[in-house]
């Protein structure tokens, strides 16, 4: 074999002696009409350590010799294969060529991993909402799932489809997805049910679709793949921006029997739902209720972090291995996210409020990951002991809290309280002081 390895974005029809070292992103069989019968074909995208990427086609019936031998996610050296044009209305790739492989094909193991990327090529909300017709590639998009319900089945070629229609929420805005096939298990209305938030959704290979200036992602049979809260690094970066992690994500709501509804950082304010902190420390309801106070100081603890699974659930290492129990598998990517104790007065009392990732990410306009930098980078006019400097900042803030609260077997509880998310407007505290003074907002309603 030519040991001579050339990067993917070097080879052409011009040439026949190719030699490449890829890894198999995807494989798929698909079933083509030639010259007037049904011929098996075995489809493949392949990418190389400089993250390019190109489809391969094995024709009938060669397919036989390649099923049995190539493996998804697997690394190998091909050579003695045909470069021809990338055509097509849908093309996986961007690769201005694809390969076919042939009986003649050499295909050797690689023993070196070099290749540790998913893969993914992920395009942006915006850049996919702003187009104005069909796009003729496919492309990878990740979101978080806020609207799941299931269509009416369509029938295609004699046979009958589930159809599942989709929100994915990113970077402020929703898309519409449409989903039809064999997802029905991955997208179990049951299995969404245990996540804490709502769920991350990756979609790999969907088509672009313009209807009546409305544009949707559709799936192509057979091509197209949907995984749900993925270990995947692309998924630590998406929910690690900014704009993600200042949004509070409700669990689950049943629609009807037919769907399920996530809230995204939902600021629907009841003022019904007033409390004051001696309120909460009465210790006599269960449920969400709003708290306005002044963060008056912020409690040194080296556990202001924590751990947690691309779900969201909290996870401790053991060995440097991390494992989710809720997801019940071993997470390789790992998001680091806020949980800080501060003491919060209002007039009545004074508690200790333990603020998550959201209402932190708001109050300071930094993720937990950025806050580790400012840490490690700040060594100058340290106040804390283990708290990053930043958090002195909190100190002074007046905001109306949102709790969540659960009664416990003890009267006159005195513990901490969680805060799931934070109100920032003005005109709460307005109207909030107000209620005070009328003296409204201190007893239950």
């Amino acid at each position: 074999m030519n040991h001579c390895i050339v990067p993917l974005k070097k080879i052409t029809p011009w040439k026949h002696d190719w030699s490449i070292r890829v890894k198999i992103i995807r494989l798929w069989k698909e079933t083509a009409v030639v010259e007037g019968s049904k011929q098996e074909l075995l489809q493949l995208i392949l990418m190389d350590e400089h993250l390019e990427k190109v489809q391969a086609t094995v024709k009938h019936p060669d397919v036989a010799i390649f099923s049995g031998v190539l493996k998804e996610r697997n690394i190998y050296e091909f050579s003695n294969f045909i470069v021809v044009p990338n055509l097509g209305a849908l093309r996986v790739t961007k690769h201005k060529f694809q390969i076919i492989f042939n009986e003649d094909t050499s295909v050797i193991n690689s023993p070196d991993p070099i290749i540790s990327s998913s893969g993914l090529e992920l395009s942006c909300i915006d850049e996919i909402l702003g187009r104005k017709v069909d796009y003729d590639y496919l492309v990878d998009f990740i979101g978080i799932l806020c609207d799941l319900r299931r269509g009416d089945d369509i029938d295609f070629n004699g046979k009958s489809f589930t159809v599942m229609i989709l929100q994915l929420y990113a970077n402020g805005k929703k898309i519409q997805c449409n989903i039809i096939g064999e997802f029905f298990p991955v997208l179990d209305i049951t299995l969404l049910t245990k996540f804490q938030r709502a769920p991350v959704i990756v979609l790999q290979s969907f088509k672009v679709k313009v209807k009546t200036d409305k544009v949707i992602l559709q799936n192509v049979l057979n091509v197209s793949t949907v995984s749900v809260n993925p270990d995947l690094e692309e998924s630590v970066d998406f929910l690690s921006q900014f704009s993600i992690a200042k949004c509070h994500f409700s669990r689950l709501i049943h629609a009807d029997s037919r769907g399920l509804y996530w809230k995204i950082d939902d600021e629907t304010f009841d003022w019904r739902l007033m409390r004051t902190i001696a309120n909460l420390k009465s210790n006599e309801e269960d449920g969400q209720f709003f708290v306005l106070g002044k963060i008056t100081s912020v409690v040194d603890d080296p556990e202001w972090w924590y751990f947690c699974c691309i779900c969201g659930h909290p996870i401790v290492g053991n060995d440097n291995v991390f494992r989710c129990h809720l997801c019940n598998r071993e997470s390789e990517h790992v998001i680091v996210k806020y949980r800080v104790k501060v003491i919060v007065e209002d007039g009545t009392s004074t508690a200790m409020f333990v603020l998550l990732d959201t209402p932190v990410t708001k109050l300071l306009g930094k993720t937990c990951s950025e806050a580790f930098l400012v840490k490690e980078n700040n060594h100058e006019g340290i106040q804390f002991l283990y708290c990053p400097t930043l958090f002195q900042h909190l100190v002074g803030m007046k905001t109306v809290f949102q709790i969540q609260t659960k009664r416990v077997n003890n009267k006159g509880y005195c513990g901490t309280f969680k805060v799931i998310n934070v109100l920032g407007d003005p005109p709460f505290f307005e109207k909030a002081e107000v209620e005070k003074s009328d003296n409204v907002c201190r007893h239950p309603i």
